[in-house]
């Protein structure tokens, strides 16, 4: 039990790292832009600033979308990973759909902002997948 318990925060620790990655990924693209179109760059916090929202909205759903899904998906077994993935398809709708009815955004544009960080957490799904299957056959290695 202790062995499953580390892989899985061994596997959000990887999905959560991948966030912070899509982050930095995401301000160079925005560096690369600006410097094409000859757009200011921003200031000097504006990388630091958006890795920092990119390590708080990553632990945020790394905790409270992908580890539900995780969890639901090792519980029903067979296909678990599909099963996550569909899991935080939902989960992540019901977030939006509750983000447009707190605020006055449209439903086209929380179904923008859904699919958008539905497909910013699927490298980070698949991140912890690799890493909790790695643990497993370290495991059954060890056993």
């Amino acid at each position: 039990m202790y062995f499953t318990i580390a892989r899985h925060i061994a596997g959000a620790a990887a999905a959560w790292l991948v966030f912070c990655v899509e982050g930095a990924a995401g301000y160079a693209g925005l560096l690369v832009f600006a410097g094409v179109t000859g757009a200011d760059p921003g200031g000097p916090l504006a990388g630091p600033f958006l890795m920092l929202v990119a390590a708080v909205v990553g632990g945020a759903v790394t905790s409270l979308a992908l580890l539900p899904s995780v969890v639901i998906g090792e519980v029903i077994g067979r296909l678990q990973w599909l099963v996550a993935l569909g899991v935080v398809a939902v989960l992540l709708g019901v977030a939006a759909a509750g983000w447009s009815a707190a605020t006055d955004t449209t439903a086209r544009e929380a179904a923008i902002g859904w699919s958008v960080t539905v497909a910013a957490s699927l490298l980070p799904l698949a991140a912890w997948g690799a890493v909790a299957a790695v643990g497993s056959r370290i495991r059954n290695r060890l056993a």
